[in-house]
C-alpha cells in the first residue's frame, strides 16, 4: 500500500484513514496518548521528572479551564472602577511589560538567526532539497541544538501572559470578545498548541517561537513606552493590528504547508544529513509511533499540533481582521465629522458645540 499524508504505521503495515477509520482512529489516539516523552533540552538545568510534570496534559489542561471559568466570573461582575491606580500599579506594569519585551527579544534572537542560517546552508548545500529538508529539520538538528531550550521556555512564558487580561480586567475594562479569545481562549489555543509542539517535538514549533517572539518583542516594548507616556511613533501602534495579522497569516499558511511536503530523497553530496531514526534518542521507540520518514512531519503528535495550531489560528485571524475593519472605520466617521457644513475642518469637539449652538 502506497504511503499517504495521514496514513499511520501498525507494525509494518499502513493503516489508512479512509478504508479503515475506526481502526486509524484507535491507532491515532494511542500513538498521541502514548508517545514517549522527549528528552530534558540541552542547557536546561532541571530534573528529568519535573520537566515531565509540566509536560504532562493535565497542567496546561487545569490552567486553561481554570483561568477561563476565572475570567468569566471577574467580567459578570465588573463595574467599571479602576483598582489600579498610583505610582505602584504603574511601576508594576512597567515591570510586567519590560519582562516580557526582554524575554521575547531575547527568544527571537536566539531562534530567529539560527533558523534563518539553518535553512540557507541546506539551500547552499543542496538547493531546493536541501531547503525543504532543513525547513522540516528532518534531522533534529536544529531542534536539539536551539528549538527544544527555547520551545519549552516559550511554553512556560505562555502562562505568564495570562496577567494580561488580568490587567485589563484590573482597570476596569470588560474583556471584549477579541480579548476573551486572544487572551482566554489563547491559553486553549497558544498554550495547548506550543505544549503540544514541545511534547512531540514537531519541526513546525519555530514557527511559533520565532514569528510570535518577535512580534510580541514589538507589542511589549511599545506597552511599556505607554505606561511611562513616551511618545511612541503613532505609524507603530497603527501598525501593531496589522503585524499580528500577518503573524497569522504567514505562520498559519507555513504550518499548513508542512501538513503536504515530501522530503526529497536525492541530496547533492555536500549535504550532511541522516535520518531522524538513526539520530534522535527516542528513535527505536517511533519505530511503532506510526513514524512516517519520508514526510516533513514524522509522527501523528506532530500532524496534530498542526491542525490544531492552524485550527486556531482561522478564527483569531478572522478577529483581528473584523477588529482592524471596525478602527478603520471609525476614523473614517472622526474624519467625516471633523469637517463642518462649509467644508472646513474642526476637531470632533468643536462640531458638536456648534450643532448645540
Amino acid at each position: 500500500m502506497e504511503s499517504t499524508l495521514f496514513n499511520i504505521s501498525s507494525g509494518s503495515d499502513l493503516i489508512s484513514p479512509y478504508q479503515y477509520p475506526s481502526k486509524y482512529f484507535d491507532r491515532l489516539l494511542s500513538d498521541v496518548i502514548n508517545h514517549p516523552y522527549p528528552p530534558v533540552p540541552a542547557k536546561l538545568d532541571m530534573s528529568k521528572r519535573i520537566f515531565e510534570l509540566t509536560m504532562r496534559p493535565e497542567l496546561p489542561f487545569t490552567i486553561v479551564c481554570g483561568y477561563l471559568a476565572l475570567i468569566a466570573f471577574l467580567n459578570k461582575r465588573q463595574d467599571g472602577k479602576n483598582r489600579m491606580k498610583g505610582p505602584w500599579w504603574n511601576a508594576a506594569l512597567l515591570l510586567h511589560n519590560i519582562i516580557l519585551a526582554v524575554y521575547s527579544g531575547w527568544t527571537f534572537l536566539g531562534t530567529g538567526p539560527a533558523t534563518i542560517d539553518y535553512f540557507l546552508r541546506g539551500y547552499q548545500a543542496a538547493g531546493v532539497p536541501g531547503l525543504v529538508h532543513n525547513f522540516c529539520d528532518s534531522s533534529m538538528a536544529l531542534w536539539d541544538a536551539v528549538l527544544a531550550r527555547y520551545t519549552y521556555v516559550f511554553y512556560l512564558s505562555k502562562f505568564w501572559e495570562i496577567l494580561d487580561t488580568l490587567i485589563l480586567i484590573g482597570k476596569g475594562k470588560k474583556a471584549s470578545l477579541l480579548q476573551e479569545y486572544h487572551h482566554a481562549v489563547r491559553t486553549f489555543g497558544a498554550i495547548l498548541t506550543v505544549w503540544s509542539g514541545m511534547r512531540y517535538e514537531s519541526p513546525a514549533a519555530w514557527l511559533f517561537v520565532v514569528l510570535n517572539s518577535l512580534v510580541h518583542t514589538i507589542m511589549y516594548t511599545y506597552y511599556a513606552l505607554s505606561v511611562v507616556h513616551i511618545p511612541v511613533p503613532g505609524v507603530l501602534k497603527r501598525s501593531l493590528t496589522k503585524i499580528q495579522i500577518a503573524q497569522f497569516v504567514i505562520g498559519g499558511s507555513l504550518g499548513a504547508l508542512t501538513l503536504l511536503l515530501r522530503l526529497p530523497k536525492e541530496l547533492g553530496e555536500k549535504f550532511e544529513w541522516q535520518p531522524v531514526l538513526a539520530s534522535h534518542p527516542f528513535a527505536s521507540d517511533r519505530l511503532g509511533q506510526g513514524f512516517q520518514e519520508d514526510f516533513c512531519l514524522h509522527t501523528p503528535g506532530q500532524k496534530v499540533t498542526v491542525l490544531g495550531g492552524v485550527g486556531y489560528l482561522i478564527p483569531l485571524t478572522g478577529l483581528f481582521v473584523s477588529f482592524y475593519i471596525q478602527a478603520y472605520q471609525r476614523k473614517i466617521n472622526q474624519k467625516r465629522l471633523s469637517v463642518n457644513s462649509t467644508g472646513k475642518k474642526v476637531s470632533v469637539e468643536n462640531h458638536y458645540k456648534n450643532k448645540k449652538d
